[in-house]
């Protein structure tokens, strides 16, 4: 079985960010996700 997988994609380009988060939502394993623009913020 597969542990789930909780993601924080952390990048200063939005429409990156948008692309990856994107990704990441179709992978089965992956049961939450979450952004931010900058390192500072991510913490």
């Amino acid at each position: 079985m597969v542990k789930p997988l909780s993601v924080l994609v952390v990048d200063d380009h939005p429409i990156y960010r948008e692309g990856l988060i994107k990704i990441i939502a179709s992978i089965p394993n992956v049961t939450s996700y979450d952004q931010a623009e900058n390192g500072k913020i991510a913490i």
